[in-house]
């Protein structure tokens, strides 16, 4: 799970591992060309306006590529947050995490630094990123699962210099 503030954690997160399952929003898929190339990389798309009966599919289907070593790759926040904005943390991951058994490794960045949420410009600075101990899911609840990732990513994000 990482924080989610610009275009350029879909881009950088994508070498840590292989193969992946990406959350993503079910609307990306009304992008002409761009939803082809979603459709390649066999994401989990998530309707939120379907509430719980969506959480289930996205736990179900996160099982199943699990069940495949695929890394299941999740933005809790559910959307790109400004950096230094604060938003709640949804509680899919933990929940997924809840039901597989799979620990979390949290990441935190401040890629919204350099690269601006509402426009396309890129500053120029080094993008900070750390990737956390593996949180265990066990003998949590999913909402504590959540807030500990959230708790760590917010931790740690705060330590960066804001360049």
């Amino acid at each position: 799970m990482s924080n989610h503030q610009s275009a350029w954690e879909t881009l950088a997160l994508q070498p840590l591992s292989s193969p992946q399952a990406w959350v993503l929003k079910h609307e990306l898929l009304y992008i002409p060309i761009f939803n082809i190339l979603l459709l390649s990389i066999q994401p989990i798309f998530f309707k939120r306006h379907l509430g719980v009966q969506a959480m289930r599919k996205l736990v179900r289907q996160g099982i199943q590529s699990l069940r495949k070593n695929r890394w299941v790759i999740i933005f809790p926040e559910g959307t790109r947050v400004r950096y230094g904005e604060k938003k709640k943390y949804l509680a899919g991951g933990g929940m997924l995490a809840q039901k597989s058994g799979a620990k979390i490794v949290p990441i935190a960045h401040n890629s919204g630094v350099f690269w601006l949420r509402d426009k396309f410009a890129i500053k120029n600075g080094t993008i900070s990123v750390v990737i956390g101990p593996p949180i265990s899911p066990h003998g949590k609840t999913a909402k504590e699962i959540t807030k500990e990732v959230q708790d760590w990513i917010e931790g740690e994000t705060q330590k960066f210099p804001n360049a």
